[in-house]
């Protein structure tokens, strides 16, 4: 009877391996600088049509969540950093245990990986060993898929825009067809990543994409990350500027005049930031752009009420009325949203940022609410190394020589360490 159940086994295996899907399910935890989340996903490719789905397993929030961020490790004692840790990520990796079982998948068969973004930027490279090899302790003791190098680590801006690239890309434009891509636009706290596919086989910030185990799809992808122009960072250089906030906010009756904000902006991106601009004249077909996070979030606040897209004019406008506001008629409004002091500043500096990258004001620039998580996810189940579960097509020599190649390599060892990013992405 068990070799019978064994041999059904191989026979199913094959004939997933015949239709061309190839689901996995997958880990994220999103280590960000006030506290982390974990994300589940079930990634399927089909290998003949060289589509992706990536579904999101719908955690419980209040479980999925939890404060602080994990640099507040470095804090505590050898001794106790494990009893620690295992509180700090108790209910979440319990959440995902339960809901993953619940789906017919059993955790041990599920890669996990850490990745922390902004927060542990500002960690010093002792900190953030003992506390990475901490967490990989501590990992290593769930059940999950755990791996030494690249399950707990700081990624780079850039590796961080290779993932919104996909967060964006995958459900409509990557596939056999050649459909077009979409350029991206990610504006965080601390960094600011533009990333887009290029025809460009090698070069500084272009990394190689693949998809899929069996005839994979490819991309090249240039990313670049701009530390210092998220939003928060950017505002930071401009808090003692009266034009880049609202009138009465820091002197009653002076401030808020909206196109002298711009141009105050605008010299942090020419004179210092230096941004590259986009090179639309040499893309080999007109490229359209999605911009997402502080870009998204602004965009279809209450004040600027965009839609699905964006325009330059558009936001200059809406600035110029949101500008008439004085900061004593906000501030019931600010009880509720505590960003709002920022968002006249916050709306100057993407105009300006789009302005700098290129952007003419004939462009629409598109909106969406992607977030890198699910694009790690995709990047992360096709790497071709013995992390990968389930049907194993290759020889344990062959495997062993691929273990450095493919996507995981590049999470593994960083990459472009000369880039504008130098410590580590937000």
């Amino acid at each position: 009877m068990t070799k019978l159940i064994k041999l059904l086994m191989v026979v199913c295996l094959f004939i997933a391996v015949q239709s061309g899907l190839y689901a996995k399910y997958i880990c994220i935890i999103d280590a960000g600088s006030s506290g982390s989340r974990i994300w589940l996903y079930n990634v399927e490719f089909d290998s003949a049509k060289g589509t992706v789905n990536a579904a999101e397993i719908a955690l419980d929030k209040s479980k999925s969540k939890t404060k602080p961020g994990i640099a507040a490790f470095a804090n505590v004692d050898s001794k106790k950093i494990q009893t620690e840790i295992a509180n700090y990520f108790a209910a979440m990796l319990g959440e995902v245990t339960e809901k993953a079982k619940a789906a017919g998948c059993d955790p041990k068969t599920i890669p996990i990986y850490l990745l922390a973004t902004a927060g542990m930027r500002i960690v010093s490279p002792t900190d953030q060993t003992y506390i990475y090899s901490e967490l990989i302790k501590y990992l290593s003791t769930t059940g999950f898929i755990v791996d030494e190098k690249s399950s707990a680590k700081t990624i780079s801006g850039e590796m961080e825009g290779v993932f919104d690239w996909l967060a964006v890309n995958w459900k409509n434009n990557i596939s056999r067809a050649n459909n077009p891509t979409l350029g991206v636009m990610d504006m965080g706290g601390a960094s600011m990543q533009v990333v887009y596919a290029t025809p460009m086989n090698s070069g500084k910030g272009i990394q190689p994409v693949k998809i899929g185990d069996i005839d994979p799809i490819k991309y090249n992808v240039y990313s670049k990350s701009y530390l210092g122009l998220g939003a928060d960072y950017a505002r930071y250089q401009y808090s003692d500027d009266l034009n880049c906030f609202f009138k009465g906010f820091y002197t009653p009756g002076k401030g808020g005049n909206y196109g002298s904000g711009l141009v105050d902006v605008d010299r942090l991106l020419t004179s210092v930031a230096r941004l590259e601009p986009i090179p639309f004249d040499k893309m080999n077909a007109p490229m359209e752009f999605c911009a997402i996070s502080a870009f998204n979030t602004i965009a279809k606040s209450e004040h600027f009420k965009f839609n699905t897209t964006m325009s330059i004019p558009e936001m200059v406008d809406k600035g110029n009325v949101l500008a008439e506001n004085t900061w004593q008629s906000l501030e019931k409004e600010a009880q509720s949203n505590p960003y709002l002091f920022s968002l006249m500043f916050t709306s100057q500096h993407i105009i300006e940022v789009l302005r700098d990258l290129g952007f003419t004001d004939d462009k629409k620039i598109q909106l969406s609410d992607a977030s890198w998580p699910i694009g790690a996810a995709i990047y992360l189940a096709y790497n071709n190394t013995t992390l990968q579960q389930g049907v194993n097509l290759v020889g344990a020599e062959q495997e062993q020589e691929q273990e450095q190649s493919g996507n995981l390599a590049a999470l593994q060892g960083g990459w472009d360490s000369e880039s504008a990013d130098i410590w580590i992405g937000e």
